[in-house]
């Protein structure tokens, strides 16, 4: 996952780097989100190269929230399926937000 705070912008991407992603005609492709034994579907944009996806606003809003109430979540896209750990992102964001350089932070998982 990276988060690159800019223009006073947080934008959140997604990377996959073993393979490209397999997307629509549209350059999306679906990712999902669970926490606590709910999913919720969003369509993620894949850039060139098919190996990074930017998230939404809402699908940002959405990860972001469940990742500060400190609940675990999976985070699956066709092919993959990552568990990311709410503690660690705690620190990490709290640095990011008192940071006066951003660009770009990058949090490993």
């Amino acid at each position: 996952m990276e988060l690159i705070y800019a223009n006073e912008e947080l934008v959140t991407y997604l990377q996959i780097r073993s393979t490209p992603l397999k997307s629509t005609s549209e350059n999306a492709i679906q990712v999902t989100i669970q926490s606590e034994g709910k999913a919720s579907h969003f369509l993620g944009k894949v850039h060139r190269g098919s190996q990074r996806i930017r998230l939404t606003p809402d699908l940002q809003t959405h990860l972001l929230s469940l990742l500060k109430e400190g609940k675990p979540l999976i985070i699956e896209i066709p092919g993959y399926r990552e568990t990311i750990d709410p503690k660690r992102f705690e620190k990490v964001f709290k640095k990011l937000e008192s940071s006066s350089f951003r660009i770009p932070f990058h949090l490993p998982i």
